[in-house]
């Protein structure tokens, strides 16, 4: 997992850096999920360039928004919901946790083979635990069945 800090703008330089970077990167049949910040989610048809290209898998968090390209791996980084692009002191609600579900398994329904989901806030543990617990029962999507 490589992650890009949003002081690393989209510009063609840093396309090219990426490029050259990432591209040279001997990874042994490593698979690289890449997560650009800041203001590379207005070019998305680069991010998907890039990831057909050089083999990437484009990691978000899917809760905010959709991957450019959907490969047979999809990696989800959760960083909490709210106004900001991260709010690591955010609770997971079951609301959250059955979004998140319903994505993976449209993501999975999609062609995807495998969906791996990092909770990247304080409270990764227990939401991770509840998601597990969640996943694990089968419980439905849909929020009036309960």
């Amino acid at each position: 997992m490589i992650q890009c800090p949003p002081s690393f703008r989209f510009s063609k330089r840093n396309v090219d850096n990426v490029r050259r970077f990432l591209g040279q990167t001997d990874r042994g049949g490593t698979k690289l999920a890449w997560e650009p910040r800041g203001n590379w989610r207005e070019h998305l048809e680069d991010i998907k360039k890039l990831c057909h290209q050089i083999d990437l898998i484009h990691a978000v968090d899917i809760l905010k928004s959709r991957p450019a390209v959907q490969k047979e791996t999809c990696y989800f980084r959760l960083h909490g919901l709210g106004p900001k692009e991260f709010n690591y002191t955010y609770d997971y609600s079951a609301e959250d946790l059955r979004r998140l579900r319903e994505a993976a398994i449209e993501t999975l329904s999609g062609g995807a083979e495998e969906v791996f989901i990092l909770f990247n806030n304080l409270s990764m543990l227990k939401d991770a635990r509840a998601f597990d617990k969640m996943m694990r029962a089968g419980q439905s999507i849909d929020s009036s069945a309960e």
